[in-house]
């Protein structure tokens, strides 16, 4: 398995820390965004909260999260409701996305060639190969 990286690494720990709950093969743009959701969530609440108070002063600003690289490409993959695990991944019938740079050739080759799974190639603009 490949190491983290550190703002992977800060990532999760924000992800703890606002109790954004995730399954360890998110990818770090979808977590990204949970993260930021849950923090304007909670920033809504202390906002909303301090004006019943009538406790005066600016609500804290969120920590800025770190910038991730955008994926060419993710493969989305679903698998059998049982799940499945190939390429050291565990599959479902909730889709995974997974950032192509994640994976080696062999295994992208391997979940492309599963007749268990089913595999979709999306562009970051959204359309599917």
């Amino acid at each position: 398995m490949a190491e983290k990286s550190e703002a992977r690494i800060e990532l999760e720990t924000r992800a703890h820390a606002l109790e954004v709950k995730f399954a360890a093969n998110i990818g770090d743009e979808t977590l990204a965004q949970r993260v930021q959701e849950a923090a304007e969530a909670a920033q809504d609440t202390a906002a909303s909260d301090a004006g019943q108070s009538g406790a005066a002063g600016a609500a804290p600003q969120p920590t800025p999260l770190p910038d991730l690289p955008i994926p060419d490409q993710i493969m989305r993959v679903i698998g059998p409701k049982g799940g499945f695990r190939r390429a050291g991944r565990t599959f479902g019938p909730e889709p995974v996305d997974i950032p192509l740079e994640d994976l080696s050739e062999a295994e992208q080759q391997a979940l492309s060639s599963e007749p268990k799974l089913i595999v979709a190639m999306i562009a970051v603009d959204g359309s599917i190969e």
